[in-house]
């Protein structure tokens, strides 16, 4: 099993590899949303942002959420590290 500081550092480098994306960045500039990311096996939950074209994480459930994931931290882990796509694991 994954620790929480592996999912954690997973959404560290995913946002990091997202605000270094100059074109990213101006294709979400007007995509404000906050995403429930929960690691199910440790119950543990993070916020996902993106607000003005950056993307950010902080640990903790967020009050609202535009959408909510969740999946063991294994998972988690190595879909925000781009080892895997989201629906990989879920596949046949």
């Amino acid at each position: 099993m994954t620790d929480v500081s592996e999912v954690q550092d997973s959404l560290e480098s995913f946002v990091q590899s997202c605000n270094d994306h100059a074109q990213l960045g101006g294709m979400i500039k007007d995509w404000n949303r906050v995403f429930h990311v929960r690691a199910t096996d440790s119950e543990e939950d993070f916020t996902l942002s993106t607000k003005d074209g950056k993307v950010s994480v902080d640990a903790g459930a967020p009050a609202v959420a535009d959408l909510a994931v969740s999946s063991t931290s294994e998972i988690l882990s190595a879909v925000f590290y781009g080892e895997v796509s989201p629906n990989e694991p879920y596949g046949d």
